[in-house]
């Protein structure tokens, strides 16, 4: 497709906006029937506190918030694994942790009640339970993963020029003339 893994990290924080439905996807919490939506009813199943904005909280909040492992407990009768944040109603999927965690350390996905999380950079190393990708067993995303969890402007402009990388999958290097015009640039400037 010829896109990096740079491209993915920076395509997988469209999970900013949204959230998990657990009737098509089988993850997260199963909503409870209300008339008025509440703000803790926006933020059930997304992956951060602010699902109704594109930005970089998706990244803020998976290196800086403890994250528990649910595992097969509560309402899962299968075999999904996701990872609720502390009192609030948000969750992050295996495919978010091995962003910034180390999905093969002592503490392996699939234990009940794990915690990875909040990161701070060595010498400190506080991970709690988890471990940064660094042995090579997993490529290092953790870099590209602090550097937007510190410049949501970094994170808005990488993702207009993946966005369009992807858009043009199959046109090559020419794909404007392919298509009969260029690709329109995003401008993220104003999230």
């Amino acid at each position: 497709m010829g896109l990096t893994l740079t491209d993915a990290v920076t395509l997988i924080g469209a999970h900013t906006i949204g959230h998990a439905h657990p009737s098509y996807s089988g993850y997260g919490t199963a909503p409870t029937p209300t008339t008025v939506a509440t703000t803790a009813d926006l933020q059930t199943n997304a992956w951060d506190t602010t699902p109704q904005t594109f930005d970089n909280q998706y990244y803020r909040s998976l290196i800086g918030v403890k994250w528990v492992n649910r595992g097969d407990q509560i309402t899962h009768t299968n075999s999904l694994t996701d990872w609720l944040r502390g009192p609030t109603p948000n969750i992050m999927l295996n495919s978010d942790m091995v962003l910034a965690y180390n999905s093969s350390t002592v503490n392996s996905f699939g234990v009940l009640n794990q915690n990875c999380g909040p990161y701070t950079p060595p010498p400190q190393s506080a991970f709690v339970g988890c471990q940064a990708p660094t042995d090579g067993s997993q490529p290092n995303t953790v870099s590209t993963v602090q550097t937007y969890a510190g410049n949501n402007a970094a994170f808005l402009s990488a993702f207009a020029v993946s966005f369009k990388k992807m858009l043009s999958v199959g046109y090559g290097a020419s794909y404007s003339n392919k298509l009969g015009a260029a690709l329109v640039d995003l401008d993220l400037s104003t999230c």
